[in-house]
């Protein structure tokens, strides 16, 4: 009885793991606007040029430069955004991060449940861990990435149904079948 405890904790761990990046997934994809208008000010504002590569021979000052022209471009891009843009933009990274911290406590929360799985079994070497934890969040993210995309492009391809007659709409239920039936 013992082992199956063990195996419901292993299992519903890698539930809130894959649970809270399947709900990101919709809930980020729903928010087209924030990446309509962050494309469209990208389009606003040309590229930085790009830094010699010599410059990788004092990796310091690389550093520095490349980090100093990208917070220069970031700026440029929030320039051209309208208050309104930087408010979507901002929900939608907002919603990002959430998602991400409950993801990331919940991949936490599933390592440890793995820990324990293996050790029931007298299973040890970090090695051991590692495989299963990376087969297994691998395995999660295939399966909830791939169901979205699929659903997604048959969603986008879907005609939608021929409005209801206003007489047609008293007469039938939410299956469509006559009410009388």
């Amino acid at each position: 009885m013992d082992d199956l405890g063990i195996w419901f904790g292993f299992a519903g761990a890698w539930l809130l793991f894959v649970g809270p990046i399947y709900q990101a997934q919709l809930e980020l994809e729903a928010e087209t606007e924030a990446q309509a208008r962050f494309q469209a000010a990208l389009g606003l504002v040309p590229p930085p040029p790009p830094i010699s590569g010599w410059w990788w021979l004092v990796p310091p000052v690389m550093l520095v430069l490349s980090s100093r022209r990208r917070n220069s471009y970031q700026r440029a891009v929030r320039e051209a955004m309208s208050a309104d843009d930087l408010a979507v933009v901002a929900r939608y990274v907002a919603v990002f991060r959430g998602w991400l911290c409950v993801a990331a406590g919940a991949w936490l929360i599933f390592v440890k449940e793995t820990s324990d799985l293996l050790r029931s079994y007298q299973i040890d070497g970090p090695w051991m861990l590692g495989l299963l934890v990376v087969v297994t969040t691998v395995l999660g993210l295939l399966v909830t990435v791939r169901p979205a995309t699929s659903l997604r492009s048959r969603v986008g391809t879907a005609r939608p149904p021929a409005p209801l007659e206003p007489d047609q709409g008293a007469e039938q239920d939410t299956v469509g079948r006559s009410a009388e039936t």
